[in-house]
């Protein structure tokens, strides 16, 4: 709740501003029965604004996002969809025309590894960014293509031009702006730290600073879990303008296997997005079901 309130807040204030289950059953018996075993530190360490990749060569598309993203937070339709996921709402389908040359259509590459903003199945889509999409579609009257990709590659895709635009919770980040122009912000969050539910280093922490001597104090002999090539992982390693850390960085294909391996212990602590952070680790407690 209190990160809803903050993304929503800042977003109105500012700039203008997954599917799967864990390994195991986490629920008890028991209706209402949960056994925690991790926890997610309330102060987070970054502020991140996500934005929508569009192809550098496509500037009156980029224009288009833009003035879409400030009339549907305008509308509150932005706000809408954001509630929906963040407030338990019922997930909204979205669905995927084939990629034909000759037909009108916006080319999207995401993931579907990054819930609540996009997760599911290939020709079954939910999420916040793929409602997000779904509507942008609509607001430019063309046929909605979804290419699901890896989020190291879906850059590239855009690059390449093989793709119109990207998106999947994306920081925006000087060194993407040279793959992709990014649009204004349309969501803010931060880096959270996921920890043991009996960790208590962490118990009297009253900001930032206090945070990072924590962390900044720990040897190679502790281990941090990240998704490859996100935020978490640059600040982590000091890429991107980031000191970084002296703890034994470990890479996860997505942010979910990186949860996993924090409650099987191949990691002491796990570093990501608060949003989906929170939300895996609630479905680790119990607290929460698959979707």
């Amino acid at each position: 709740m209190m990160k809803k309130i903050l993304a929503v807040t800042l977003i109105a204030a500012s700039v203008f501003s997954m599917c799967a289950c864990t390994k195991k059953d986490i629920v008890g018996a028991d209706a209402g029965e949960t056994s925690e075993e991790l926890k997610v530190i309330s102060t987070t360490l970054t502020e991140e604004q996500y934005g929508i990749g569009v192809d550098k060569d496509k500037p009156e598309l980029l224009a288009q996002v833009n003035a879409f993203l400030a009339e549907s937070r305008k509308s509150g339709e932005l706000d809408e969809i954001i509630d929906r996921y963040l407030e338990g709402g019922e997930p909204k389908l979205v669905t995927s025309a084939e990629l034909d040359k000759d037909k009108d259509q916006l080319v999207v590459v995401s993931t579907l590894d990054f819930e609540p903003f996009e997760y599911g199945e290939i020709g079954k889509y939910y999420g916040i960014d793929m409602e997000i999409i779904e509507r942008l579609a609509d607001y430019l009257d063309k046929e909605l293509v979804i290419i699901n990709s890896s989020f190291e590659t879906m850059f590239l895709s855009v690059k390449q031009h093989k793709c119109d635009i990207c998106i999947g919770g994306i920081t925006i980040t000087d060194e993407r702006k040279q793959l992709v122009d990014f649009s204004e912000p349309y969501f803010i969050t931060g880096l959270a730290i996921a920890v043991p539910v009996d960790n208590t280093e962490f118990d009297n922490v009253k900001n930032v600073t206090d945070m990072e001597m924590i962390l900044k104090s720990k040897s190679e002999d502790e281990t941090i879990g990240v998704e490859n090539l996100t935020t978490a992982q640059a600040y982590c390693k000091g890429e991107d303008g980031y000191e970084g850390l002296g703890m034994t960085v470990k890479g996860y294909r997505d942010l979910e296997a990186a949860i996993i391996g924090l409650e099987d212990g191949e990691c002491q602590y796990v570093l990501g997005d608060q949003v989906p952070v929170e939300m895996f680790v609630n479905r680790t407690n119990g607290k929460e079901q698959a979707r």
